[in-house]
């Protein structure tokens, strides 16, 4: 009986091995006294077979429009330049483009590998994105991307500062996942109290 009921918690166990990966970029260098509470991360869970992007003006005072975007990655995403097609905006009515001048980060001292454009500039006000870009794969590690650079227009209470923000910083954090066959291990943990049960039912009997 014991045996079975071990066996069973090795299965859940095992199952619990498997680390999904998310990553928060943090200690922003700012190029402007308008310092942005940028909230960034990086999951390879929230959809399947992609790394998902979330970009949040975080919870402050400051507004701004994000216009767009810059990373680094190990991963190919293009030999001269992002492949657009590659990814998926996952932000109802805001969609990616080539940079036109919306990427630009002149001054700051670093020259993202993949850059794209957010929104429609001038008619978008893109505070909060999403998106996703494929894995191919590759499990998400502290090394698969080690740049986020944020572009932003119409930041401060009065909507005149422009900000060219960027983060070197990427945290890890390993959030356990269950992978395995959950049909079979709750099979095996029902079939375990009802042997045990069965066992102790015999013990009575016998004791009386």
């Amino acid at each position: 009986m014991l045996r079975l009921v071990i066996v069973a918690l090795m299965m859940v166990f095992a199952s619990a091995q498997t680390q999904a990966t998310s990553v928060s970029f943090g200690n922003w260098v700012y190029n402007t006294s308008d310092e942005i509470d940028w909230q960034v991360t990086v999951d390879d869970t929230t959809n399947d077979g992609f790394y998902t992007f979330n970009i949040d003006i975080g919870d402050q005072s400051l507004l701004g429009d994000v216009i767009g975007f810059g990373f680094d990655s190990s991963v190919n995403y293009g030999t001269s330049g992002l492949n657009l097609d590659l990814i998926e905006s996952y932000t109802d009515g805001v969609g990616v483009g080539r940079c036109n001048g919306a990427c630009n980060f002149n001054g700051t001292g670093i020259s993202p590998e993949y850059t794209f454009s957010i929104g429609r500039l001038g008619q978008d006000f893109v505070s909060s994105f999403s998106f996703g870009l494929p894995s191919f794969g590759e499990p998400l590690t502290e090394s698969t991307f080690t740049l986020a650079a944020i572009r932003a227009l119409q930041v401060g209470d009065d909507r005149e500062g422009s900000v060219k923000d960027f983060s070197t910083s990427g945290t890890v954090t390993a959030v356990p996942e269950l992978n395995g066959d959950w049909a079979v291990i709750v099979a095996a943990l029902i079939l375990s109290c009802l042997m045990l049960q069965q066992t102790r039912r015999k013990e009575v009997i016998r004791v009386a």
